[in-house]
């Protein structure tokens, strides 16, 4: 039923809490799973969310603007999100690896957000409702040969408001 539904979802997010932990994955990303392992947890017990901005990480494959096709379940989740939560704002963060990117970098990072942006709106949010963003890492990689660090720095962040 419903609870066992819970229950595995809050399993689920568990996992990739621990997992992402010790990866030693972005923080962001370690806290993302950890929120939403609560969110479950309280949800099985009968208690509201306790956040109210949503967070959803788009990756990309290296040097490309293409959303995966394994990233469109990601989509799909936003808007639908985005739609039942009553959202004012969807904002697309298009992220480059380090602060002093260069202008390939930078408007990659930008066609990734547009993509992104573009594939909500094909989901059904309006597009009045979606602006875009760019930001730099505050710090780059560890260490860029790191596949994971290489993975987590391609990527688009989807924040419902």
């Amino acid at each position: 039923g419903p609870k066992a539904a819970l229950a595995a979802q809050a399993q689920a997010c568990f996992d990739c809490w621990v997992e992402r932990t010790s990866e030693r994955a972005p923080a962001a990303y370690i806290r993302k799973c950890e929120s939403e392992f609560i969110d479950h947890v309280r949800a099985l017990k009968g208690l509201a969310p306790t956040r109210k901005k949503m967070q959803l990480v788009v990756l990309f494959q290296d040097k490309r603007a293409r959303i995966p096709r394994p990233q469109f379940a990601m989509i799909k989740r936003a808007a639908t999100l985005a739609k039942k939560s009553g959202a004012k704002t969807i904002t697309v963060i298009a992220r480059t690896p380090r602060p002093d990117s260069g202008d390939y970098e930078v408007r990659l990072a930008l066609r990734r957000a547009a993509a992104v942006a573009k594939a909500l709106e094909h989901q059904g949010v309006r597009s009045d409702r979606i602006r875009t963003l760019y930001l730099a890492e505050s710090q780059g990689p560890a260490k860029s040969d790191r596949p994971t660090s290489r993975i987590t720095s391609q990527r688009a962040e989807i924040v419902i408001h």
